[in-house]
């Protein structure tokens, strides 16, 4: 890369650790419960907030990699001891970590990668990498799909800079793409794709292989021993998912979906379309693409799975860049695009139309809560009612503290102790109302209930004032333009006067 490109990626890179910053901060919570019950709560284990019987089904299948709880353990426990002990910070640092993570591999992939992007196409190229709408959201995930993703990002770049000569050059990229293994099983598809390309395409020397090989086995090794540390019992965790979630076929039972899911899925997801397209053009304009070895068999295995969910394709998420770019450039020699041309035209006005959206679809991922933001109401209630003990009173199913509704299993993270929890219906049915009436109580409703007459009847009766909802009403309008029902999910948060 030259030096003017070299100063255009630092620049952008300044912006993206501002707005990856930013997004880190407002991103309270978690996307998929996931991402909190089975990491989060897997550290309360290590840390002792935790005991067996309080922990997600997978704990005892032992099916989980314990690499990330034991990380989120070492990195709260630290914090602890400098007097950090709020967890709402504690999980920002996490959040921060996974940012600092996906800026260094993203970083070294653009400067392996950008030989292939030709030098007109580069600057918007380096933008997409670390803005794309949903990239720095997905990239501040203290997650398994993300930390995995990022991960073989990483060791993807090491590859594609090593010059061939030194085989010990392997071993760190091998050891990166074994931990991306061990947060996430389902990575071996995108390894097998590497290996494949390599093999084929690249032929380096066996040795090479070899090295690379032994690097995946050691992070392998690594990832055993803490497991059996953290369960107590030697265990082999990849077997074990394996066995209980395909051959059991235990996934299934959390829904199923069929072989298209996924392509009808990306149809409605801003940009989505563009990249199916992306894809179709790369795989019949250069089948030597290293992307296409990476994706496609990633997607193929997990469309003939029948248990799907979108999540399961965010390991891929930071190749779109390269396969939107990669799209337009051979989309662009195949119809001669010369500027001022109808065609051109027609092109410039799509990528206009695409960067509205996509400063958009930031602003919506990167200045509001994850989810359906349960964490920016219980840390309303943390920051403002720590030092007095408050009733809050919840509708069916709205229990900022108990997203799961007690039915699986409950959220001691983020429990503070000095909130009692009721359901409203028991407000009611009260033999003494007047504890109801103080100032308190703090009311938290889903906003479709707004328009009922129970709702509308409470609120005169104790006079609620709104505080705070989970999702400010700019965020919900723009979710609203792909769901209609998005904002009757938003949580409200009154007190009592």
């Amino acid at each position: 890369m030259k030096k003017a490109g070299k100063t255009f990626q630092s620049g952008v890179l300044l912006i993206a650790i501002a707005v990856y910053t930013v997004t880190a901060v407002n991103s309270e919570g978690y996307y998929h419960f996931d991402e909190h019950y089975q990491i989060i709560e897997f550290a309360g284990y290590i840390t002792g907030f935790n005991q067996p019987d309080e922990l997600a089904w997978e704990f005892e299948a032992g099916i989980r990699p314990a690499l990330q709880p034991a990380i989120a353990a070492a990195l709260c426990t630290i914090l602890q001891t400098t007097g950090i002990d709020d967890p709402y910070l504690q999980a920002l640092a996490l959040r921060l970590l996974t940012m600092v993570l996906a800026l260094v591999a993203i970083t070294r992939f653009i400067r392996s990668s950008i030989h292939w992007v030709q030098p007109a196409n580069q600057q918007v190229y380096i933008v997409l990498s670390y803005l794309l709408w949903f990239l720095p959201f997905l990239n501040v995930r203290f997650s398994s799909e993300t930390w995995s993703g990022l991960l073989f990002l990483w060791a993807t770049a090491l590859v594609l800079e090593n010059s061939f000569k030194h085989a010990s050059r392997f071993l760190l990229p091998g050891f990166l793409l074994g931990l991306s293994f061990v947060c996430r099983f389902q990575s071996a598809f995108l390894i097998a794709g590497l290996f494949a390309w390599l093999v084929v395409v690249k032929q380096p020397k066996i040795r090479d292989i070899l090295v690379l090989t032994g690097g995946i086995a050691g992070a392998v090794l690594m990832g055993i021993c803490i497991d059996t540390w953290f369960y107590g019992e030697f265990i082999f965790t990849p077997w074990n998912y394996f066995r209980v979630n395909i051959l059991q076929d235990v996934a299934s039972r959390f829904g199923v979906a069929p072989w298209y899911h996924y392509v009808v899925w990306l149809l409605f997801v801003p940009g989505g379309v563009l990249l199916l397209i992306s894809l179709l053009i790369v795989l019949f304009s250069d089948n030597r693409q290293l992307l296409l070895w990476i994706i496609l068999p990633f997607f193929i295995v997990h469309s003939l799975i029948a248990h799907k969910e979108n999540r399961f394709l965010f390991p891929l998420i930071n190749c779109s860049p390269l396969l939107l770019i990669l799209g337009w450039q051979y989309m662009a020699g195949w119809f001669s695009i010369r500027k001022g041309s109808v065609v051109a035209l027609a092109g410039f006005s799509l990528l206009g139309l695409f960067a509205l959206v996509n400063v958009a679809g930031l602003a919506n991922t990167a200045l509001v809560a994850a989810g359906n933001g349960t964490k920016a109401i219980t840390h309303y209630i943390h920051s403002h009612y720590r030092d007095q003990a408050v009733n809050l009173i919840y509708e069916y199913h709205s229990n900022p503290y108990d997203p799961l509704h007690g039915i699986f299993l409950s959220e001691k993270f983020y429990r503070d102790v000095n909130v009692s929890m009721i359901p409203m219906e028991d407000v009611e049915t009260a033999a003494d109302q007047s504890v109801f009436a103080g100032p308190h109580n703090l009311w938290v409703i889903k906003k479709g209930m707004l328009q009922e007459r129970y709702f509308q009847q409470l609120q005169k009766k104790y006079r609620w004032e709104l505080v705070t909802q989970s999702l400010p009403v700019w965020s919900e309008w723009l979710n609203g333009l792909f769901n209609p029902n998005a904002g009757e999910h938003t949580l409200l948060l009154f007190v009592g006067k």
